[in-house]
């Protein structure tokens, strides 16, 4: 099957879906499928395009047996607001144009966020006749605009577009599935994310790294990934400030709008309980987990957190680590309590969940439990398993485009 697949974010950028996205097209292109990434020349966070690259209006190469045609786009910091609107309209344009110099494909894919990303998916499969599966990670703009708003209306148009565009609709979740089909998809198919485990297993960290931090002998729950505002870091900092007569410490790895704040807010209201690492590279990521006790899931208590599933459960599972789970009950804590897989903190008060964080820290045998309970489940959400779910659909739209 020969796959076009639209992604904005992808390799060697942070976010995680632009490994996720490279991971999967590493395996379909091992099953035979011929695969092509468009995508844009990476400069996310910083808005500056990295080393070894260049803005071209087209570039394409060859990654781990699949293409990746990287096209021109306005390059912008991610926290300029108008300047990143650019940057995804400048990128349904050029992805969409440069595109149509390929071969014509059997199934078209995009994932969304960002809507423009969807929408060049929907346009390209429109001008070539062949079916777009589009893949919701966020409710977007649900999850980050105020409703009613000019710009949340304006979103709203561009998402049904996309949703009706689309032969079929896949969610990470089903709780997703009746947002997609009451904004007018026509079919909605839930396929679980998972980890590579290849990359993602227990082991030891490589001597030295938690050493280098002044993090022998804590207890380290890390944080690898963006923190934006669906992450309530103050109630983590609260949290921290009343821990700093135990072991435990935090690690946070990453970037993203909020982690200078996040930075500044601790060194006054917590010092020395939260280390921070800008974002690292993928390859060493792996060690990173390693390193730490526990990972961390940091959501706010919000309606949409309800309905999210964040991919760090699946590498906290794949590297045999428990996953605290601090965030509101719903999707994501039931994959954690499910599979007996960490523990899930929903109480408002920082001061009850410090508590909590402190008894767990004091049970090393509850936390070898939910290790193993973690380890146990991690071969049900497996990148494999996702990409294989993922060409089963592209096989039955294409099979009915051809009736």
């Amino acid at each position: 099957m020969r796959i076009h697949f639209f992604t904005d974010y992808f390799r060697p950028e942070p976010p995680p879906p632009a490994h996720h996205i490279a991971e999967r097209a590493r395996i379909w292109a091992s099953l035979g499928h011929d695969v092509t990434v468009i995508t844009n020349h990476p400069n996310y966070p910083e808005g500056l395009i990295y080393p070894g690259h260049r803005n071209l209006m087209r570039s394409l190469e060859s990654v781990d047996g699949y293409r990746v045609l990287r096209v021109w786009t306005y390059v912008a910091h991610h926290t300029a607001r108008l300047g990143k609107l650019a940057d995804h309209a400048s990128y349904c344009a050029s992805a969409v144009a440069q595109a149509l110099r390929l071969e014509q494909p059997d199934a078209v894919v995009a994932t969304s966020p960002h809507l423009f990303c969807g929408v060049a998916g929907a346009l390209y499969a429109r001008i070539r006749g062949r079916p777009l599966l589009l893949e919701v990670r966020d409710l977007w703009p649900d999850s980050v605009l105020p409703r009613g708003s000019a710009s949340y209306r304006t979103f709203k148009i561009l998402e049904r577009f996309i949703y009706r565009e689309a032969a079929a609709v896949s969610v990470l979740t089903p709780a997703f599935e009746d947002h997609v089909l009451g904004e007018g998809a026509r079919r909605a198919v839930t396929i679980v994310g998972g980890a590579d485990t290849a990359r993602f297993r227990p082991g030891d960290a490589p001597p030295g790294v938690r050493e280098g931090l002044g993090l022998e002998g804590k207890f380290v729950i890390g944080y690898p990934g963006t923190l934006g505002t669906a992450h309530d870091i103050e109630f983590l900092i609260n949290v921290a400030s009343r821990l700093a007569q135990t072991q435990l410490r935090f690690l946070l790895i990453g970037g993203g709008p909020f982690m200078e704040r996040a930075q500044a807010a601790a060194s006054n209201q917590c010092p020395g309980m939260i280390s921070f690492l800008p974002t690292q590279p993928p390859e060493r990521m792996p060690d990173w987990w390693r390193a730490m006790d526990a990972g961390l899931v940091l959501l706010r208590k919000t309606e949409a957190m309800r309905t999210v599933i964040p991919s760090k459960i699946f590498e906290c599972m794949a590297t045999g680590l428990p996953t605290i789970f601090i965030g509101p009950r719903g999707a994501g804590s039931r994959v954690v309590e499910d599979h007996c897989a960490g523990i899930v903190l929903d109480d408002p008060d920082p001061a009850r969940v410090a508590e909590q964080l402190a008894a767990l820290v004091s049970d090393r045998e509850r936390v070898r439990a939910l290790s193993a309970g973690a380890l146990a489940a991690s071969p049900r959400f497996t990148r494999e398993r996702q990409a294989e779910a993922t060409i089963a659909v592209l096989r039955e739209l294409t099979s009915e485009m051809q009736r």
